[in-house]
Formats: C-alpha cells, sequence, structure tokens
C-alpha cells in the first residue's frame, strides 16, 4: 500500500525515525504484558508501506492479534494516529 510522505520535520515530530536513510520506520508497543509491537516501514522513493504487529520475543510476526482486544484496539488507535496525521488515508483496511 502507498502512503503519504510528508515533510521531513513533520515525519520526525509525528514520531518517525529514519536510521536507514532509504525508510521511514515507526515502532509503538502495543500490549501491556507482552513485547508486541506495530511497526510501519515506508521507503522514501517508492512510498510504499509495510505495517507489522511483531512478537519482539522471538522476532516473528504476532498473528494472533485479531483475537488479542488489546493488541488489535491498541494497533487500531495507531492506524488511526496515522490516518489523522495524513500518513495513511482514510477508507482503507489495515488490519
Amino acid at each position: 500500500m502507498k502512503a503519504n510522505v510528508l515533510e521531513e520535520a513533520r515525519m520526525r515530530e509525528i514520531g518517525f525515525t529514519d536510521y536507514y536513510k532509504k525508510y521511514w520506520y515507526f515502532c509503538k508497543r502495543v500490549c501491556t504484558d507482552y513485547p508486541i509491537t506495530i511497526n510501519f516501514t515506508i521507503d522514501k522513493k517508492t512510498k510504499e508501506c509495510e505495517i507489522d504487529i511483531l512478537d519482539e520475543n522471538f522476532l516473528q510476526p504476532y498473528t494472533y492479534y485479531k483475537g488479542n482486544k488489546e493488541v488489535y484496539k491498541n494497533s487500531k488507535q495507531w492506524i488511526d494516529y496515522m490516518i489523522d496525521q495524513n500518513v495513511l488515508s482514510k477508507g482503507i483496511e489495515y488490519i
């Protein structure tokens, strides 16, 4: 999916980093009991965006997020935040 890449200062204000200069990266924890995170990776050139929900203990995708109400709710809130910040478009099912 495509993302809207905003000006550099605005991306940083939203919470993105670019330690690897080709990508914007955003990561937040979405579970209080386990280290599960939501990660947004945006290619600066193509504007392709990947959204991953990861179990950091096992360095694996967390595929049970729809069954875990806390993870799903918090992930949805971060997606809504990205929509509100105009990084993602409205009306698209992201998770």
